[in-house]
């Protein structure tokens, strides 16, 4: 489930259908949700093979077995880009870890 199941990265199907601004790069699909294949170019603060996806109202989960670690986030935001909250809660999260 958690693994890419296209033939490249999100970018290489074409257009995607939804608002990102690096165009799909780095990413793949697993059954379900996306897939991180290159950090860098999916311009993310988490680990390759982390899988997330997000929802209409500010809603979000990520999964970074690297890390160990799994977040969910609950909000009810439309538009959700009247709050940066996802990014918010990424960067929070982020500084939070420690080796």
């Amino acid at each position: 489930m958690t693994g890419n199941h296209l033939p490249g990265s999100m970018a290489d199907m074409g257009q995607p259908r939804f608002n990102n601004g690096h165009m799909g790069a780095g990413l793949g699909f697993g059954l379900g949700f996306a897939v991180v294949l290159d950090p860098a170019l999916a311009q993310t603060q988490g680990s390759t093979g982390e899988y997330y996806w997000t929802g209409l109202a500010n809603t979000q989960f990520w999964i970074d077995p690297s890390e160990e670690l799994i977040v969910i986030q609950m909000a009810q935001l439309i538009p959700s880009s009247l709050l940066p909250l996802r990014r918010e809660l990424r960067s929070l999260v982020s500084q939070a870890l420690v080796d």
